[in-house]
């Protein structure tokens, strides 16, 4: 186990709470993944119980019993994207353009509030990334992500020898898929996935 390279790596409600938890152990971890993370819930909640006093003291949410407490914090002037954003190191965003339940547009917003975020939409996937040709791209875009921020060198340098050889390395970014994803790629940093009206739209 290499310390210097840890990775907080989670999908929907976990890349929610990897977001949030960053900020808070950033010396001790190399970089986060957020896949289709739900930057969503503080808005769902509101939906749900539009005040306070709405919010019941167990509730029944995808087959899990919360308490009250998951709600509350939300109506103390809870902003997620001020949140999150105290997290400066490297951040992967990957979202499917067909999630019907978390919207891509808010990871298109998260990915504006980090300062270095690489972010991948990958075309006609819905939650979950349930297609295998979905899943297989999901994975690709992680191994290519992390490959790049493995430390030690001596694991940089191994890693990078396996991509050079196309029979040692078989979940490579697929280069023809990724020509279709509005990518803000790492040597990049800066450039955003803007938000207009509602849709995406990825500045030149």
């Amino acid at each position: 186990l290499y310390a210097e390279s840890i990775f907080l790596l989670g999908e929907s409600q976990g890349g929610c709470v990897s977001a949030i938890t960053a900020p808070y152990v950033s010396e001790k971890i190399q970089s986060i993944v957020l896949v289709y993370p739900a930057l969503c819930i503080p808005d769902d909640g509101f939906v749900l119980y539009p005040k306070r006093e709405n919010v019941p003291d167990t509730v029944t949410f995808m087959g899990m019993r919360i308490g009250r407490a998951y709600y509350e914090r939300f109506y103390d002037g809870f902003d997620i994207y001020k949140e999150i954003a105290g997290y400066q190191g490297d951040v992967l965003i990957i979202h499917g353009t067909e999630d019907g339940l978390v919207k891509p547009e808010y990871s298109a917003k998260a990915s504006n509030v980090y300062d270095h975020c690489e972010f991948h939409l990958i075309f006609g996937a819905g939650h979950g990334f349930w297609k295998p040709e979905h899943r297989s791209q999901y994975h690709a875009y992680v191994i290519d992500f992390l490959t790049r921020q493995m430390r030690p060198k001596r694991i940089q340098a191994y890693l990078a020898s396996l991509r050079s050889d196309p029979t040692a390395h078989t979940l490579r970014p697929d280069t023809k898929r990724a020509k279709n994803s509005p990518y803000v790629g790492s040597k990049n940093y800066g450039k955003r996935i803007a938000v207009f009206g509602g849709s995406l739209s990825v500045n030149p």
